[in-house]
C-alpha cells in the first residue's frame, strides 16, 4: 500500500510518495518507429488531415504523449453531466486549425489545499487571456479525499465545486503522468500540440505559469 505524505517544495506542493510509477515506463514506452508521408493539400477539400506523430512514447520532458490515452470525465460547457471520453488526440492540432495552441493537463487531487488554490484561479487565468490565445486546459483528478484513485463522481464534485465548466475535467485514477518518488500536487504537464510533446512539467503551485502564455503566444503566432 503506497504511503502519502505533504512535502514542501520551492512552491507550495501536495505530494504524494509513489513507488510504483503510476503506470508510467521510463519514458520511452514501444510504438511502431515507422513515418508516414504527409498526404498532399486537395485544393476542393482543403488541408489535409494531421497525422499524430509516431512514436516512441513517453511520460517524461521532451517525451511524445501517446494518443492512445484517454480519461472518462466531463466535456466543456456539459449541462447534462454525462460523462464522455477525453482523447489525448482529440487535443492534437498540427497547424493551428482548430485553435489549439497549447495543451495543459492539470492533475489534482480533492485532498490537496495547493490544488484547490489553483483550481481556485483557473477561470481567471482563462478569461485572463488563455482562452484567447488557444490554451486548452483539462484538469484531471487523480486521488479522492482519503487518497484513493479518484471516480468520475469524485470529478464532477471536483468541476462543481469550483465552477470549471469552461475546461475538460475528468477522473486519472491510474495518475498517467506520475513517477517514482515523491510526486507533487498539483502536477501540471505542459504540451505542445503542434507535436505532443511535453514541453515542462511542474510540480506545485505558486500562480500563474509564463510558460504557458509563451508556448500558445509562439504556436498562436507561427
Amino acid at each position: 500500500m503506497r504511503s502519502f505524505f505533504i512535502a514542501f517544495f520551492a512552491l507550495a506542493a501536495c505530494s504524494n510518495n509513489n513507488n510504483g510509477g503510476g503506470g508510467n515506463d521510463s519514458g520511452t514506452g514501444s510504438s511502431d518507429s515507422g513515418t508516414m508521408d504527409e498526404p498532399m493539400e486537395d485544393p476542393d477539400t482543403g488541408p489535409p488531415p494531421c497525422v499524430y506523430p509516431a512514436g516512441p512514447y513517453g511520460y517524461v520532458l521532451g517525451s511524445t504523449v501517446s494518443p492512445g490515452i484517454s480519461w472518462q470525465g466531463y466535456a466543456p460547457n456539459d449541462t447534462t453531466g454525462t460523462v464522455t471520453t477525453l482523447k489525448m488526440s482529440d487535443l492534437y492540432d498540427c497547424d493551428g486549425r482548430f485553435g489549439i495552441n497549447a495543451i495543459l493537463l492539470d492533475e489534482a487531487a480533492l485532498w490537496c489545499g495547493p490544488c484547490q488554490q489553483e483550481a481556485m484561479a483557473l477561470p481567471g487565468y482563462l478569461s485572463g487571456g488563455w482562452d484567447a490565445d488557444g490554451v486548452k486546459v483539462a484538469s484531471l483528478v487523480v486521488q479522492d479525499l482519503q487518497q484513493k484513485p479518484a471516480t468520475t463522481a469524485n470529478a464532477l464534485t471536483w468541476r462543481n465545486q469550483f465552477k470549471l465548466n469552461m475546461i475538460w475535467v475528468a477522473a486519472d485514477p491510474a495518475w498517467i503522468f506520475s513517477h517514482e518518488g515523491t510526486n507533487g500536487l498539483p502536477m501540471n504537464v505542459l504540451i505542445d500540440p503542434r507535436t505532443m510533446k511535453i514541453t515542462k512539467i511542474l510540480e506545485g503551485f505558486g500562480g500563474q505559469d509564463p510558460a504557458v502564455d509563451a508556448l500558445a503566444k509562439k504556436n498562436k503566432t507561427n
